[in-house]
């Protein structure tokens, strides 16, 4: 579960402040990951936002999408 505050996203293990990283990936299949994730600076506490792997071929393109809905306040 992720925690507001009027600043932003507050780690829950030391409550500092929280910022957001993008961050991708290619493998040697040619295939793609793209990762959006919430990063502590102080403790190193993650918390996995969404997720979005590229495969493609001479025909085709597939594209997954996994987002972490657990882990936003409602």
């Amino acid at each position: 579960m992720v925690q507001f505050s009027a600043e932003g996203v507050v780690c829950r293990k030391c409550g500092r402040l929280m910022y957001i990283v993008s961050e991708s990936e290619r493998f040697s299949d040619s295939s793609k990951r793209i990762s959006y994730y919430y990063k502590c600076p102080s403790c190193g506490y993650r918390v996995d936002l969404e997720q979005i792997n590229i495969i493609a071929s001479s025909d085709l393109i597939i594209v997954r999408r996994r987002i972490n809905l657990h882990n936003k306040q409602g």
